[in-house]
C-alpha cells in the first residue's frame, strides 16, 4: 500500500501543506528547521515518495534527468558513478537515464532526447564546443555542468578525475624507489588536447623526482601485449608499468609473467578502477578506487537548486570525485 502525504502529516503533527512544502523543498516558506528535519525523517522511516505525475503538475517539470555519455561503453567506474548519482538523485524525488549512444548528428540526438522530456541535463562529458549545449538552452532544458576551466578550454570533471589519478599512479610507484615508468594507454584516434597536457604533467614531475618516463601506446589484444613483453626485453623498457586500467594491467602481468618477466619483483605493475577482478588475480593488482559520494550529493544538489530557481544558464561548480590507492601485490 502507497504511503501517502496526509499520512507523513499525521505522524509528524503537521499539515500536509507543510508536507509537501518540505518535500519538494518550496521556496518562501517559514518552517523551522526542526519541523523540516521531523518532516524528513518520518517520511524516510515510512518510505514515502511523492507521486511524480502530481509533483510535475506542481513544479511545472517532469523528474527525469538525462546523464548522456556519448560514445561511452559501460565500465565498472561508470556504474559506480551512475550509481551513486541514481541515489543521490532518488533522495530529491528525480529519476536518472543514462543515454550511452552516439549520434550522427545534432537534429537526431536532441529530438532522441526530447522524446524524453528531461527536467534537466547533466553535463560530465559533453564536448565544450559542442553545439548540442546552446540547442538544449534554447529549448529550455537547464545543463547541470561539471566542465571547470582548464589550461587551454573548459575541460569536464571526468577529465580532472582522470589527470588526478594518473598523478596518483605515478607518484605512488615514485615513492617506491622506481625511477623508469612506462605508461601503457590505449591508441588514440585522433589529436587530445586535454590528454597531452596530462601527459605533460606527468612528465614534469617525474623529471621534478630525477624519473623517466615513456608513454607506450598499445591495444588490449594478446598479440599487442605479447609484443609489448618481448620489447620490455628487448629494449629494458623500465621497472615500473602503469597501466590504463586494471584490464590492461591485467593484460600486461600475463603477457610479462609468460616472457619470464616476474611480477613485481622485476616489474611493478599497476592499475586503475579497482574493478572486482583485480582483487582475485594472481598477483592482485595495486590499484585506484574511485570515491563518488561527495561528487554524487554535490551533483544532486546542484540539479534541484536548478530546477526550483528556474535558470537554465546556471553553472554551479562540482567537485572533482576523490580517489584512494588500494595497495596489494602486484605493484
Amino acid at each position: 500500500m502507497r504511503v501517502t502525504g496526509a499520512e507523513v502529516a499525521r505522524r509528524a503533527g503537521v499539515s500536509v501543506a507543510t508536507v509537501s512544502y518540505v518535500l519538494n523543498d518550496a521556496p518562501d516558506q517559514r518552517i523551522s528547521p526542526q519541523t523540516r528535519e521531523t518532516v524528513v525523517r518520518i517520511a524516510r522511516e515510512l518510505g514515502y515518495r511523492p507521486n511524480a505525475a502530481a509533483r510535475s503538475l506542481r513544479t511545472g517539470h517532469g523528474t527525469t534527468v538525462l546523464f548522456p555519455l556519448p560514445g561511452m561503453r559501460p565500465s565498472h567506474v561508470l556504474s559506480q558513478i551512475i550509481d551513486a548519482c541514481t541515489a543521490a538523485l532518488d533522495e530529491r524525488g528525480l529519476s536518472l537515464v543514462t543515454d550511452y549512444a552516439g549520434y550522427g548528428d545534432i537534429e537526431s540526438q536532441l529530438a532522441a532526447w526530447a522524446r524524453l522530456d528531461p527536467a534537466a541535463v547533466i553535463d560530465l562529458l559533453i564536448p565544450h564546443d559542442s553545439p548540442v549545449r546552446a540547442a538544449l538552452r534554447d529549448a529550455g532544458v537547464p545543463i547541470v555542468s561539471a566542465a571547470v576551466p582548464g589550461e587551454t578550454s573548459w575541460e569536464s570533471t571526468g577529465d580532472a578525475f582522470a589527470r588526478a589519478e594518473r598523478l596518483t599512479q605515478l607518484r605512488y610507484l615514485l615513492d617506491r624507489g622506481h625511477r623508469r615508468v612506462v605508461f601503457v594507454l590505449p591508441p588514440n584516434s585522433a589529436p587530445n588536447r586535454l590528454e597531452e597536457i596530462a601527459i605533460r604533467q606527468l612528465r614534469a614531475e617525474a623529471t621534478a623526482r630525477d624519473a623517466r618516463l615513456k608513454i607506450r601506446r598499445a591495444r588490449l589484444t594478446r598479440e599487442a601485449m605479447t609484443a609489448l613483453a618481448a620489447d620490455w626485453i628487448a629494449q629494458d623498457l623500465g621497472e615500473a608499468l602503469a597501466a590504463y586500467n586494471d584490464d590492461y594491467a591485467i593484460g600486461a602481468i600475463s603477457a610479462l609473467t609468460a616472457a619470464g618477466i616476474r611480477v613485481p619483483q622485476d616489474v611493478a605493475v599497476m592499475g586503475v578502477d579497482d574493478m572486482p577482478l583485480a582483487s582475485v588475480v594472481t598477483p592482485a593488482i595495486t590499484t585506484i578506487a574511485a570515491e563518488f559520494d561527495e561528487f554524487s550529493v554535490a551533483l544532486a544538489d546542484s540539479v534541484a537548486d536548478t530546477l526550483r530557481d528556474g535558470n537554465n544558464h546556471a553553472v554551479r561548480p562540482l567537485p572533482t570525485p576523490g580517489h584512494r590507492l588500494v595497495i596489494r601485490d602486484s605493484a
